[in-house]
């Protein structure tokens, strides 16, 4: 009877539920999903520069969220002679406090986070609060969301910015781990021709982060290169690092250096032909002109097709030797599709992004003036590629021979094709307005806002025009009228304040009247809203 007593009371002790936990225990989440309900006893450690702060149980009764205890979880930085304090209580109620008390900011966290430390040499830097939603599996990231918190101290006074991102760091560590100050990694999609082609949180955006500046976004390779070690990054996150940045001379170079360490590691990884040569039309076409086997030419022709699958196309290995006489057939490229199209045809949508989304590239360029040579000048045709991809496709609305079976992106294009155009980048770089007006009908000006900050490519559009006939019937009616649209902003109240003041500034310097009608189209429908008339 006695044995038979000790199994029972064995099993129960093995079968406990959580409130078996008691006041003053540590639990933890591990990033794993964005409403956990496990709970570990280690907490999360990515190499010492991501790690979780303990949740200590502080009551045994269910919480607010349902949870069956209350935990809080604490940790503080210090800005010279100023302590931050930051909380999250229950896994949602997160706080930010100065050491005398006083709130900085809150947030109810959607899901359940821990609180996580985000560390350089040793010393905490920030904070971030967010989750893997797949614990780890599926999405090579360490995070597919997390929202970093980091005070800032300036004119005396502490301001805490935020930022939402997918935080990456196992890829990059080695990388950063010496650099000045804390470098991280958000780990982008990469746009493929479609969104069924795209690949998420394959790519990845760099950012600097301090108490002076924030989190400060890093533009350009040379600067990358200045601030980290770029030699510790794998082959084939190189590759599309120097791809991202358009650097079209570095990327040839390094691929001659590197091909078979490049292809070694890029033949691990599974990546489809998405990138659209010629607007997708006959992708075999598109090699017609390379040394490649015609093996690989009519699987091409097949899988197009649908006469052949994926899975069954021949493998990708065979054609490497022939990659390698077209790529190094050429000293140099003109540009980095030609560069891609010779040198990496089949991982071409890993290497390169469908279209043109970098908004901060319009920023921090040097090379270009102003509109008409970003049009003219560019072997990339980024401006042009960044209109097509940012821009309301809707036809025109402005009277004109050519611009009657046009869209507003073309009105656009014609405008930016006159010199000496406006390009005004604001002081910290977070936007840029390029404006313009028509040659030979000056009257006809236009404007785009680019906002580098948002997670998306998020442009603004403004045409200044004298009449609005979508039938184009009569000339003679005319009005000073504006036309304003963004796919990013559902209604003209939603526009950003850094756009109206923007677009007031360009209106004074240009002596413009104020617009007597103003028209704007926004999100993904053609409906035109009527602002003022």
């Amino acid at each position: 009877m006695k044995k038979i007593l000790s199994i029972i009371i064995l099993g129960l002790l093995w079968c406990l539920p959580i409130s078996a936990y008691e006041i003053g225990n540590n639990v933890y989440l591990n990033a794993c999903g964005a409403d956990p309900q496990e709970y570990y006893d280690k907490p999360l450690n990515i190499q010492n520069i991501v790690t979780e702060v303990p949740n200590r149980i502080t009551k045994l009764e269910k919480s607010k969220y349902d949870r069956e205890f209350q935990t809080l979880a604490t940790s503080t930085t210090n800005l010279g002679n100023d302590k931050i304090n930051i909380s999250i209580s229950n896994f949602r109620d997160l706080t930010i406090k100065n050491n005398n008390g006083d709130v900085l900011t809150t947030r109810k966290i959607s899901g359940a986070s821990s609180l996580y430390e985000l560390k350089h040499k040793g010393k905490v830097v920030a904070w971030g609060a967010g989750w893997h939603k797949d614990c780890g599996n599926v999405y090579d990231t360490d995070f597919t969301a997390l929202r970093i918190f980091i005070p800032i101290k300036k004119d005396n006074k502490i301001i805490i910015e935020q930022k939402l991102t997918s935080l990456n760091i196992k890829p990059f560590y080695k990388a950063t781990i010496n650099s000045e100050k804390l470098i991280i990694a958000d780990a982008v999609e990469i746009g493929g021709s479609s969104r069924a082609a795209t690949y998420y949180y394959a790519g990845q955006k760099f950012y600097q982060l301090d108490h002076l500046d924030g989190i400060k976004s890093i533009g350009t390779y040379e600067e990358l290169h200045k601030k980290i070690d770029v030699l510790q990054i794998s082959p084939a996150r190189m590759i599309n690092i120097l791809a991202g940045y358009y650097e079209t001379e570095v990327l040839n170079k390094y691929t001659k250096a590197n091909f078979d360490n490049i292809y070694k590691d890029l033949l691990t990884n599974h990546w489809d032909i998405s990138y659209e040569f010629d607007n997708g039309d006959n992708l075999w076409e598109s090699i017609s002109d390379l040394n490649i086997s015609d093996e690989y030419i009519k699987a091409l022709r097949a899988f197009e097709n649908r006469e052949l699958l994926w899975e069954d196309f021949p493998p990708i290995a065979g054609a490497i030797p022939s990659l390698k006489n077209n790529c190094f057939k050429n000293d140099t490229y003109e540009n980095l599709k030609e560069l891609v199209r010779n040198c990496y045809f089949f991982h071409s949508s890993y290497v390169m992004n469908y279209g043109f989304s970098d908004p901060k590239w319009f920023a921090v360029q040097t090379e270009f003036k102003d509109s008409k040579d970003l049009l003219n000048e560019d072997k990339e045709k980024r401006f042009e590629n960044y209109l097509d991809h940012s821009i309301t496709g809707m036809k025109s609305i402005v009277w004109g021979e050519d611009s009657m079976d046009g869209t507003v992106v073309d009105d656009l294009i014609s405008i930016f094709q006159r010199a000496n155009g406006g390009y005004k980048v604001s002081k910290d770089n977070d936007y840029v307005v390029i404006s313009g007006c028509e040659y030979k009908a000056c009257y006809v000006k236009g404007l785009v806002f680019i906002d580098n900050e948002t997670k998306f490519s998020s442009a603004i559009g403004l045409i200044r025009h004298l009449d609005y006939q979508p039938n184009k019937t009569n000339s003679n009616t005319q009005s000073d009228d504006w036309l304003i649209f963004s796919y990013w902003h559902d209604k003209y109240e939603d526009l950003p304040k850094e756009f109206l003041n923007a677009v007031e500034e360009w209106r004074v310097d240009e002596d413009l009247p104020l617009p007597q009608i103003i028209r704007y189209v926004g999100g993904f429908g053609k409906d035109i809203e009527l602002v003022k008339k």
